[in-house]
This record gives structure tokens, sequence and C-alpha cells, in this order.
């Protein structure tokens, strides 16, 4: 009438009655199929964002450098403005030469001139340019603009001081 108990259950060491059947194997199997279908399906999707994400961040990196880019009425129109006192025109057109046609010495060009008008980001980037060159002439130029980046309100500047230990 009912099927042998011994059968469909083992007795554990323990105690325990554990359902031991054909069926159970094959539920248990399933079930670890699909478990690892459903973390491949993870994964891939996990993936997915990583690389949207990637591919988005790499769009807005060139958007950014778009902006950068000038024409050559545009330079014309900055470099005199630069040269008529504008800070901010002169950073743009060195910025255009360091990041987009990566000429350093004309970019270091347009942040001296920047620097001298007294544009707080040109000197903080012009002194740095000339830190690196170690040479002692340029360094007393780069305290110089440090110090007038530091007293603009340059924090960058105050702390490139301090670890230089030079007050201001």
């Amino acid at each position: 009438m009912f099927p042998d108990v011994n059968w469909m259950y083992e007795k554990t060491p323990d105690g325990y009655f554990v359902y031991n059947s054909i069926l159970f194997s094959y539920r248990k199997r399933t079930m670890n199929i699909k478990r690892l279908l459903l973390i491949i399906i993870c994964s891939i999707l996990s993936l997915l964002c990583i690389i949207s994400g990637f591919l988005i961040y790499n769009e807005k990196r060139i958007d950014a450098n778009e902006d950068l880019n000038l024409t050559e009425e545009k330079i014309i129109e900055l470099s005199e403005k630069a040269i008529g006192g504008d800070g901010d025109a002169a950073y743009s057109i060195a910025s255009y030469f360091l990041f987009v046609k990566y000429d350093a010495e004309e970019a270091k060009k347009w942040l001296r001139i920047g620097a001298d008008n007294s544009n707080i980001k040109c000197q903080y980037n012009y002194a740095t340019l000339l830190l690196e060159l170690n040479n002692e002439q340029e360094m007393k130029q780069a305290i110089y603009y440090l110090q007038q980046a530091a007293l603009n309100g340059s924090i960058k500047a105050k702390q490139k001081l301090e670890e230089l230990q030079i007050s201001f």
C-alpha cells in the first residue's frame, strides 16, 4: 500500500531523515543549472553595464576636449584679448596647445601671458611647469608665480608652497 520507506528516506548519523529519490536528485540538478544560468546572465549584464559606462565616460571626455578645440579665427581673437590683458583668454589658448595640439612650449608661452595678467590658473600651472624643469632661475620664477597665485586665493598654490616649505 505504501512505498518502501527505506527507499524514500534515509536516516543520517545524527538521527534526521533525508528524502532520497530520483525525483529529488533531478530537482536538485535542475536548481543548480538554473542558478548557474542566473549567475551567468547577471555576470553578462554587469559586464555590459561596465562597458556602457566606460563608453559614456569616454564620450564625455571627448566632448570636453572638443570644447578646447579652437579655430584659427578664435585663436586670433583670443590672442588679441590675451595680449590686451585677458587672463582667461590666455588660459583658453594655453589649454588648447597643451591638451589638443600637445605643444608644451606654446602652452608655456600663453600660460606666462595669462600669469602676467593675474589669472590664478595660469599662475599656478605656469609655476608647476617651471618647477618641473629643475633650473635655479626658473625655480625662482615658479616660486614668484606660486606666491602670486596664493595671494589671489589659489588653495593649490598655497599647498604647493607649503610642500616646498616657502612662506607667502
